[in-house]
């Protein structure tokens, strides 16, 4: 079997060579001995790349990509993804905080029978502006995507290559690799692991690539368009009732003026965003068939042998 493994590098020449060797070691004490090793400089400033290409020219084992800008951990990965050529596919941080002496674990799990095995951390050692940012992520994920399962994601997962083949298809900038595994599959848990220290540097995320990384999740949902469309629809109806009890009422007392504007305004209101929410939700339709959303994924297959020949490879 063969095992692919991702890693986004950026701002990392300093320790690349180290969390490399530390990978290696770990793979070995496993005793996985046919894997590759997916570096992908994600237009890192420094010399990343130059590193990247000294290490892959002396390890058979290791591919090296540069991007021609930085486009994001989560494009990088999927640029990684799409030249893996493994069965099991394991992302990993270039820092070493997602430790690959935990990537037992996370095989172990996935060996239950699971599609997706997250790394979940019972102590992070993430800074507190991090865990703050990856917490209200995670909310964002569960309501645009009505996620019920409790399993939370990490950088630090498993997947098989079934699920992979299908998350490369996506076709977007605004790349959220969470929501991209909930569209293929459901079988997706955590496994808790070790968090370790950051070896040196911090984190490459600001306030700015957090919110675009939120921003992305729009991709892969309608939910705040039929939002949209309800609420449109709710103003207009409670609107048209509040006319129809004015005009009811006015009979007895007589009509107010001022009564009657702010129905229509609500009126209006409701139709604006009743609109609104049509086009939004006609919009991310549009978006899901642009970016190759499935409309089904083929886990696994049975058959009797006794089937016809070209039934069985139609």
């Amino acid at each position: 079997m063969i095992y692919t493994i991702t890693m986004a590098c950026y701002r990392s020449a300093a320790f690349l060579e180290n969390t490399v060797r530390e990978t290696e070691e770990a793979l070995a004490k496993l005793g996985i001995e046919d894997y590759e090793l997916i570096l992908i400089n994600d237009g890192s400033p420094d010399e990343t790349f130059a590193e990247i290409t000294r290490i892959a020219r002396t390890h058979p084992r290791i591919l090296g990509l540069d991007l021609a800008k930085n486009m994001g951990q989560h494009n990088a990965i999927l640029m990684g993804l799409r030249e893996g050529s493994g069965e099991i596919f394991i992302n990993l941080d270039d820092d070493l905080q997602t430790h690959p002496s935990q990537i037992g674990k996370l095989l172990e799990k996935l060996n239950e029978g699971h599609d997706v095995v997250y790394a979940r951390y019972d102590h992070s050692s993430h800074s507190l502006k991090k865990r703050c940012t990856s917490w209200v992520h995670h909310q964002v994920i569960r309501w645009f995507l009505d996620k019920k399962d409790p399993w939370v994601a990490t950088s630090f997962w498993a997947a098989r290559r079934f699920v992979v083949e299908e998350m490369v298809t996506y076709c977007s900038e605004f790349t959220d690799i969470q929501a991209t595994f909930v569209r293929v599959t459901k079988d997706v848990v955590n496994q808790p692991v070790a968090h370790f220290e950051r070896c040196c540097g911090e984190s490459g995320y600001t306030f700015k690539k957090s919110l675009k990384l939120w921003s992305a999740t729009l991709n892969y949902t309608e939910k705040p368009a039929l939002l949209l469309l309800k609420g449109g629809a709710l103003f207009i109806g409670v609107s048209f009732g509040a006319l129809l009890l004015g005009g009811i009422l006015g009979a007895f007392w007589g009509h107010h003026s001022l009564y009657y504007l702010v129905c229509l305004l609500l009126l209006l209101l409701g139709l604006v965003a009743f609109v609104g929410g049509f086009l939004g939700l006609y919009a991310s339709r549009i978006l899901k068939v642009i970016t190759a959303a499935p409309t089904g994924v083929k886990r696994t297959v049975v058959r009797s042998e006794d089937l016809p020949l070209k039934r069985r490879t139609s």
